[in-house]
């Protein structure tokens, strides 16, 4: 135990790595170890948030949300990296946080809010969602969000998990995404295109157009279909998923002051955010989205 305490606060990286992974493989003695850290400089901090949602116990669960709440500059990929690190760790009784961040002055943090909401979210930021879409889809976005989870897909999920089978809400969502088609990146078409295909402006659907009208049954029964089926499943990636190819800085240099580079297969490093977030192929368990592995 000293000597993994020891390593946490050790300068080469390595050896702090090293003691990350055992922390988290101690379960609820980890989480104090990991909660306890502070004076952690550069990228540190986000990897001990990150392995804070690898544990369970009585502490971490405060330090994620200081760590939200923090402001300035420099806080943005601990605030995201905290954001899913609270979302694996408490699931739906993470919501409250995860629904505020949807109003976030940070354009990263409300779209990890929106990419947890996704996968564990209740339903209480549902009209705050349709907010952040309805912008998304009114200006003109230049470039693709590459590895990156696309934020329109990820907002489509949360908002079909939690409609009923008629109600306007649906009819909202159906509406909406016909009439903004065209600020669809070409990624999301296809995705539409192939697992929401109701969806598609002048597509009449499996069942028909009046089958397939906005709200209809058949409409929102294929979207519940491409949630629990799609290929966007979500995982915050471990700190310890690291693989030992992947480099932290080149060889001689001094210890960078930024997150490590993870690639896919272990880690994926967003491109944007720098955070420790994994993708993978998977399915929700029944009545989940296909994010359910968070």
């Amino acid at each position: 135990m000293e000597e993994i305490a020891s390593g946490l606060r050790s300068s080469r990286t390595s050896t702090f790595e090293a003691a990350v992974r055992a922390a988290v493989e101690l379960g609820a003695e980890g989480d104090r170890l990991l909660a306890g850290l502070d004076g952690l400089r550069g990228w540190r901090p986000v990897v001990v948030v990150a392995a804070l949602g690898e544990v369970d116990g009585p502490h971490g669960g405060a330090v994620l949300r200081r760590a939200i709440a923090s402001r300035g500059r420099g806080t943005s990929d601990l605030r995201c990296a905290a954001l899913l690190a609270l979302a694996k760790r408490e699931k739906a009784s993470a919501s409250a946080e995860l629904s505020e961040a949807v109003g976030d002055a940070d354009a990263a943090v409300r779209d990890y809010a929106v990419m947890s909401l996704a996968a564990v979210g209740d339903g209480r930021a549902w009209y705050a969602v349709l907010a952040r879409l309805t912008a998304t889809l009114g200006r003109t976005r230049k470039t693709e969000a590459g590895d990156d989870l696309s934020p329109v897909v990820l907002a489509v999920v949360y908002l079909l998990r939690h409609v009923g089978e008629d109600d306007g809400q649906a009819e909202a969502v159906v509406s909406l995404l016909r009439r903004r088609w065209s600020r669809l990146t070409d990624r999301e078409r296809r995705w539409f295109g192939q697992h929401w295909p109701a969806v598609v402006p002048g597509s009449s659907g499996a069942g028909g157009a009046r089958a397939a009208r906005p709200g209809g049954p058949a409409t929102v029964a294929a979207g519940r279909s491409a949630v629990r089926g799609a290929s966007t499943g979500l995982r915050v990636a471990s700190p310890c998923g690291r693989t030992s190819s992947a480099p932290v800085g080149s060889a001689g240099a001094r210890e960078p002051q930024r997150a490590p580079a993870f690639r896919r297969g272990g880690v994926v490093r967003s491109p944007r955010h720098r955070v420790a977030v994994g993708v993978e192929d998977g399915h929700g368990q029944a009545g989940q989205p296909g994010l359910a592995a968070l």
